[in-house]
This record gives structure tokens, sequence and C-alpha cells, in this order.
């Protein structure tokens, strides 16, 4: 019997090369290695939910800069620390309320499968395409009624939204967040071109709130409005595009006290943990005496 194993892929954007953040991390002295490092960092931390933590024996710590450029091995402590500041500054990264750091948009980029699995969805889909051949008595010609089933769904959707004469009820809250972004940075965005509505349409489908829309207006406006090279990224397709949710949770939010280790119980933890997987940790800090 075949062994059933599990791997890990990363589905990224057909825009991704070339969306806002790859732009803005490509214009900087190093701007391949922060890319590359940051897809590092994805596959890293695969199974903790895009968290950058990782498990110490009993202990759930989070990665520091050194951790990192060991478990990456070709970027350098400086090359981390100053990827790690770009991260946050464009929303690839955000803090949680417990303080953890977590990659934006994560559960929608990292998937996670097994050969049984695909060896099952192949077999499916081989079912339902031998389904939808029909053959044809006249002439004996094959007809694949589900070969194009989206573009035919698009088409009676659109034909629906068209047809129904119904207001669309998303519009007013689109002209306030609209406004209110124009107010904000002085600039003159329309609130009824397609690509606005879709992005903000999009966002509020997922359950987030005009006031929602307000505090990442509020939040890049101060953190890039000054900046000439940030600037020009306070526009409604980069603000409400993917990335809404780990700039909503940049917003400075009320923190509950929560238990934090120091620098002494991070060293024991790490000195426990090399002395029983065998290697080598300095004595005195578990108060061994040395002979």
């Amino acid at each position: 019997m075949s062994e059933n194993r599990k791997y890990y892929w990363i589905k990224l954007k057909e825009d991704f090369l070339n969306g806002d953040a790859v732009e803005f991390l490509m214009r900087q002295q190093d701007g391949a290695k922060y890319v590359v490092l940051y897809l590092m960092l994805c596959m890293m931390v695969k199974n903790n939910g895009g968290e950058l933590t990782y498990q110490l024996g009993d202990v759930i710590m989070q990665y520091d800069v050194q951790k990192i450029v060991l478990g990456c091995r070709y970027f350098d402590s400086s090359t981390v620390v100053v990827a790690l500041g770009l991260y946050k500054k464009i929303g690839l990264i955000y803090e949680q309320e417990d303080g953890v750091m977590k990659i934006s948009g994560f559960d929608s980029m990292v998937g996670v499968s097994t050969t049984a699995g695909d060896k099952q969805k192949r077999y499916r889909e081989n079912k339902k395409l031998e389904n939808n051949v029909m053959l044809l008595q006249d002439g004996g010609n094959e007809c694949y009624p589900d070969r194009y089933p989206d573009k035919e769904i698009d088409k009676e959707i659109d034909k629906e939204d068209i047809l129904s004469g119904k207001p669309d009820i998303n519009l007013p809250k689109i002209k306030e967040i609209v406004e209110y972004l124009n107010q904000k940075t002085g600039k003159n965005f329309k609130y009824n071109t397609q690509k606005t509505q879709s992005c903000i349409k999009a966002r509020l489908k997922e359950g987030f709130s005009v006031d929602d829309f307000k505090t990442v207006i509020n939040l890049k406006t101060e953190q890039w409005g000054k900046d000439p090279k940030m600037s020009v990224y306070l526009r409604p397709e980069t603000l409400f595009g993917t990335k809404f949710e780990g700039y909503l949770n940049e917003a400075p939010k009320k923190k509950e006290a929560r238990s934090v280790m120091t620098e002494q119980e991070r060293a024991v933890a790490e000195a426990k943990w090399a002395k029983e997987h065998g290697f080598g940790y300095d004595p005195k800090i578990l108060g061994e005496e040395q002979f």
C-alpha cells in the first residue's frame, strides 16, 4: 500500500508579483530578498495558521529574528529586521491583540493536501467528465454541456442584476466610505466606478462595517500620508483589497493582560530543550555545576 503523504502549497493571486506590496518591496535595495523571505515565512508557519510561533517543549514561543535566520538559512539578521519592518508597514503581517504576529490573509494563501485526497479528486473529476459527455445520435458529435459553466453563470448573474431593477442597498455605504476617503486624503475618487465598488462590496460581504473602513482610512492616512512613496497607495483598490483585515488589525486596541516570557525564562526553556534533544547548551542557565 502506498504511503499517504501530506504536503503544503502556496496559492498566489495572478497579480501577486505585480501587486502593490511586491512593487513596493522590489523598489527597495534588497527587494528580491524580501519577497523570497516572505514566501519562506509563509511555509515556516504553515502548521500554525499563519502565526509567527513555534513550539519549544511545552511552551509556545514567538519567532524572533535569530530563529527566522536559522529557519531560512539564506538571510542575515539585518535583512530579516528590515524585512519584518517593511511587512508590518505595508500590511503583509500584523500584530494580533495578544501580541502575536500573523501573516495577513494566510488562510486563503496556504493549503494542505494529501496524495490520497488528490487521487480521490482526480477520480471524481474523471467521473464528472464521463457523465457530462453526451454522444449525439446524428453524426456522432460530442457535446460537453458543463465545460464552460462559470461563464454561463456569470452571464446569468449580470443579466439578473441588470433586469431586476432593484436598487443597490450597498450604494449609500460605498458613497459614505469613498467620500470619507476623499475628505481624509484630499483626493477625488468616484464612488460609482466598477473597480471601487467591487472591492468595497467584497469587504462588506465579508461582514466588515463602514466604521471598519473609516478605521483603516484613518490609520493608513496617518502612516502613509506624509510619505511620498506610500501616499500614492491611499486609494480604494489598495486600502480595501485583500489585505484589508490586516490593516484593520494594525489599529491600536486595548490589549488584555497576557503572560509574557522574560529573557531568563526563554533562555531556560531553550536550554532545557537543547539538553533533551542532545544539543549544546550552557549548564549555568539550568543551575548545573561545571566540573
